[in-house]
């Protein structure tokens, strides 16, 4: 899916909303990518990026059942600018019971939806793995989102973010940045040159389940009471 507006209208930024979900990517559906074109599908590098928005829907912004999933430059809860508000009145993306191997990023912003950024539901199996690169969940670029994808395109780990994260403005989740459900088990979640911040409760919830990599690349466990780059608790 490449070049697609959903729950928004041409302009990028007025919601026209779906009823309920804005994408659903089912359980029979295998390596489907969103907002990223391969020209040959044997080589990971022949991609051409697009950009996809997934705003202003009522319930969910995406919900993938389907494994091995790719989203990549999509933005779920802001306009086409990558800054205006236009939440999902749920979560911005939820992994179901067969959403697992799934990649997130580069360049996709995940920010403004009334539920949580991403939700990983109780339903998923334990051997689910979710890989983010590149991605900003509860902030935007107020200066221009090229600022933030051509940067993440040449970043050499935590010290670009570092530099860059002060030009970032909060247009937060209403919940968590990552949220797993009570009994979704110890998902393995990798996440390299991301920023989580600005969301009204914690940046990923509850870490006390969650074994993440930090921004530096060692492997850390995020107590519940630690909240990430300015998340409210």
């Amino acid at each position: 899916m490449v070049n697609t507006y959903v729950g928004v209208g041409s302009d990028g930024v007025t919601a026209v909303p779906k009823r309920r979900d804005g994408i659903l990517i089912d359980v029979c559906a295998r390596g489907v990518s969103v907002g990223v074109l391969r020209t040959d599908a044997a080589s990971a590098t022949s991609k051409h990026h697009t950009r996809v928005v997934v705003s202003g829907n009522a319930n969910a912004g995406m919900i993938i059942d389907g494994a091995h999933a790719t989203v990549e430059r999509v933005y779920v809860g802001v306009a086409a600018d990558g800054v205006t508000p236009v939440p999902n009145g749920g979560h911005g993306l939820e992994l179901d019971t067969h959403g697992y191997n799934v990649q997130i990023g580069p360049g996709t912003i995940i920010s403004g939806n009334r539920g949580s950024g991403i939700l990983i539901a109780s339903r998923v199996a334990n051997s689910t793995s979710v890989m983010l690169d590149g991605c900003l969940i509860g902030l935007v670029d107020p200066s221009g989102t090229s600022v933030f994808l051509d940067s993440v395109t040449q970043s050499t780990g935590p010290s670009l973010l570092t530099s860059l994260a002060d030009r970032f403005a909060a247009v937060g989740n209403f919940e968590h940045g990552i949220a797993l459900a009570p009994s979704a088990g110890r998902v393995p979640i990798t996440i390299t040159n991301t920023l989580i911040g600005g969301n009204l409760k914690l940046g990923i919830y509850p870490d006390t389940s969650t074994t993440a990599r930090n921004l530096d690349g060692t492997s850390k466990n995020y107590p519940n009471t630690k909240p990430l780059l300015g998340n409210d608790r």
